[in-house]
């Protein structure tokens, strides 16, 4: 019977083999490279509120696949998200804070002042790389307060073209499209109050 080969035995030469291997495995690998995050958003807006109209701004919801990752399409049906540029809050919280700022009331002394909310949801949020302009869908609500009565219900998409695809340059066009909906906004409420 041949001698028997006990780990217990050989303990002494498995502990610098494996240190061995360790010590070339790391060295084999690739730095890994440090790469910064730079976070953005589209600010609050200037008051463009019709006078002696106050809106309440409910939450907007988010059904894009838009989160904190900035969100390029490329063609019909790829998208990436970008790891190193990313919103620093959602879409619907910054569309629901730049709206607020929008539309808050200015209201004059002695006049009766009508009050409305507004709500939506946003169906995309992105860049399209391919058509070099921005794509923002939503869906939005106009309601009266008292009773709540949804008075004006439409769905539109708003596009704005770039031509440098820096971060910054990205999130100025969002910023131009995001306005445009304030402005159509703007022009809702105009007509509502004519209407009266």
């Amino acid at each position: 019977m041949g001698p028997i080969i006990t780990f217990s035995r050989y303990r002494f030469l498995l502990l610098p083999l494996i240190f061995f291997q360790f010590i070339c495995g790391c060295s084999i690998l690739p730095p890994v490279e440090y790469r910064p995050v730079s976070y953005f958003d589209i600010g609050e807006a200037k008051p463009i509120c019709p006078q002696n109209i106050s809106v309440d701004v409910y939450p907007f919801i988010n059904n894009s696949p838009a989160g904190l990752k900035m969100l390029y399409r490329y063609g019909k049906y790829k998208i990436s998200m970008d790891d190193d540029n990313k919103w620093s809050l959602s879409p619907e919280t910054m569309l629901t804070r730049y709206l607020t700022s929008a539309f808050a009331g200015h209201l004059e002394e002695n006049k009766k002042s009508t009050s409305y909310i507004l709500t939506g949801s946003i169906n995309s949020f992105e860049f399209d790389m391919d058509k070099m302009e921005t794509c923002f869908s939503v869906e939005y609500q106009i309601k009266t307060q008292e009773p709540q009565k949804t008075i004006l219900k439409n769905f539109c998409t708003f596009h704005q073209k770039f031509n440098d695809t820096a971060p910054s340059a990205l999130v100025a066009a969002m910023l131009q499209t995001v306005s445009l909906f304030t402005d159509r906004i703007k022009s809702d409420l105009e007509n509502l109050k004519q209407d009266k």
